[in-house]
């Protein structure tokens, strides 16, 4: 289950709803499994505060990224989503393998 939910995240552009839909779990229990990979350090959250179009390079990473339109983030409340850590990346695509993470 693990390795199948960093592989959606990897894919990217998934509203947590949809990718509640492909696990079949509510978005509830899908919030709290993301929840505990990020403290097992296999997810990383990533934070855009309103007024600030992608700093720190952030939307590459998004979950959102090849959906949002480019003033989401700049004209809309504060945007979280999630991303894979390097310890989430070895998961999916094994030792050694330099893909990054989602739209990267």
């Amino acid at each position: 289950m693990i390795r199948k939910l960093l592989t959606l995240i990897d894919q990217g552009s998934m509203t947590l709803g949809e990718m509640a839909v492909e696990m079949d779990m509510s978005e509830a229990d899908l919030k709290g499994r993301m929840e505990m990979m990020v403290r097992m350090d296999q997810l990383e959250t990533i934070t855009i505060d309103e007024g600030s179009p992608d700093p720190e390079g952030d939307c590459p990473g998004c979950v959102m990224a090849a959906r949002c339109r480019e003033d989401t983030c700049s004209d809309g409340p504060t945007v979280v989503g999630y991303r894979m850590t390097e310890k989430g990346r070895r998961i999916v695509h094994g030792p050694g393998n330099g893909r990054g993470g989602m739209g990267e």
